[in-house]
């Protein structure tokens, strides 16, 4: 018997709290928030009598949901799932074949203060048609507006008959561009009453640019010059090579080098009948960029230039001028300055 009392309060403390439970979910679920809206006209006038169309669109999100609302005394009240909204009100005026007149309002159910006031401004529609020199209708034209709304960001495409409407356009000056393969256009609307207007802009054909042309082919004829200048430069400096491959005496050291060459198809510069046990025991200490920098003041009657001796060797600025260093320090040679430029110097053994 007690037994199952135990087992009685058990299931009604777990029914009690499942019950709890699904109330706060339902409650988190159903919350809203119930808001009311004072809607004046641009001079202050209250809203009567009228059919609000309503376009509420969450932040974040591209799903809009779109109703009318009937208002008689300026009051709208509006309930809404607790969350941030883009909220258009639009009002069509007996007559009018489009809506004349309009609101935006950011809300937030967490801040927006109740009795918040919407007002109506009077904007107008425009209808465009795009069409080139012999108005033909233009269907690839690229659209961009300069209008008193920051609705009319970025740029437009024109449907396939070549035109192209805009609503809920504030009143005030309205600049329109168009541009396509056809040319480009632009014209200035004057928005002065909340009406429809019809607006046709043609393309003009833009004038041809010579300039870029020019540049291009200058361009391409200097490169050219270049090249051949490379190739007859590094001819030449091949043929003084040949002839420069002689013997380089030093006067006393008596040190003679002969028939040395770079192998060109090895990294490893080797010395052919320098006819001095001492030099070559001192190039097989040098690392390969040392080596040919030796070989190139051999063959070149024991001095040169770094900028010669860059062009011939192909050593990189930075690391001529760290080799250069090193061989000064081991007293193999030194530099003299000429001017802006530098001459180094193969010393006696």
């Amino acid at each position: 018997m007690i037994h199952n009392q135990k087992h009685g309060i058990l299931l009604v403390i777990f029914s009690t709290m499942l019950l709890i439970i699904t109330i706060n979910l339902c409650a988190a679920i159903t919350e809203y928030t119930d808001l009311n809206f004072n809607l004046v006209n641009d001079k202050g006038g209250v809203i009567k009598d009228s059919i609000i169309h309503l376009e509420i669109q969450p932040i974040n999100s591209t799903n809009s949901q779109k109703y009318d609302k009937y208002v008689t005394e300026g009051i709208l009240n509006l309930r809404f799932n607790n969350g941030k909204y883009i909220t258009k009100f639009f009002i069509r005026e007996e007559g009018k074949k489009f809506y004349n007149y309009y609101a935006e309002q950011n809300i937030d159910t967490n801040a927006v203060a109740d009795n918040t006031t919407i007002i109506f401004l009077p904007v107008a529609y425009i209808m465009l048609n795009v069409v080139d020199s012999n108005n033909n209708v233009v269907t690839d034209a690229t659209l961009k507006f300069d209008c008193p709304s920051n609705s009319f960001s970025g740029k437009y495409s024109i449907d396939s008959f070549g035109s192209f409407s805009l609503n809920n356009v504030y009143l005030g000056q309205c600049k329109i561009y168009a541009s396509g393969s056809d040319g480009a256009g632009s014209i200035s609307v004057d928005i002065n009453e909340s009406k429809i207007y019809d607006v046709k802009i043609m393309l003009e054909q833009k004038p041809f640019q010579v300039w870029p042309y020019i540049l291009v082919s200058i361009m391409v004829i200097l490169l050219i010059g270049y090249v051949i200048y490379v190739k007859v430069n590094s001819k030449d400096n091949n043929t003084n090579i040949r002839k420069k491959n002689k013997n380089f005496t030093k006067s006393k050291s008596g040190i003679t080098a002969k028939n040395i060459e770079t192998n060109k198809s090895s990294d490893k510069l080797e010395s052919k009948n320098i006819g001095n046990e001492k030099l070559e025991a001192v190039m097989k200490t040098l690392d390969k960029y040392e080596r040919e920098v030796i070989q190139y003041l051999i063959d070149n009657n024991g001095e040169a230039t770094q900028n010669k001796i860059r062009n011939h060797t192909a050593i990189p600025k930075t690391s001529l001028f760290r080799c250069v260093q090193r061989l000064e320090k081991k007293q193999l040679v030194h530099t003299e300055s000429i001017g802006k430029m530098k001459k180094v110097i193969l010393n006696e053994l």
